[in-house]
């Protein structure tokens, strides 16, 4: 997943951007702090946990992720799913209204879409 991620940020940000991929096996980072990704746009620099999901359900202003595998906190700035089927990607600042069995966000925290 990450590597899908990482390809289509590169594309999506263009020039001004790199992804840095942290994520893998026997990665500290990855395993203690949960940083897939460090996404640099510009002069800002972003940790991102990369998580797959199979759709989105809304409910006013709120967005449920679902099929994402492990519900967990993680300490990084995004959080970003990827549709394994469409490989549509959504990026999500991390600050989750819920995050028990399935990852919730208020709809502001949605800040960007790729297809």
């Amino acid at each position: 997943s990450e590597d899908k991620v990482l390809s289509k940020i590169e594309k999506y940000f263009g020039e001004n951007s790199s992804v840095e991929k942290i994520g893998g096996h026997g990665q500290k980072n990855d395993a203690v702090k949960g940083i897939d990704l460090i996404v640099n746009v510009g002069d800002k620099k972003y940790t991102a946990q990369v998580k797959p999901f199979s759709s989105i359900k809304k409910d006013g202003n709120k967005i449920t992720i679902l099929d994402t595998g492990n519900v967990k906190p993680y300490n990084v700035d995004w959080m970003i799913f990827i549709n394994t089927k469409s490989n549509k990607i959504l990026i999500i600042e991390n600050n989750p209204i819920e995050s028990r069995d399935q990852y919730v966000f208020d709809e502001t925290s949605l800040i960007h879409e790729i297809d």
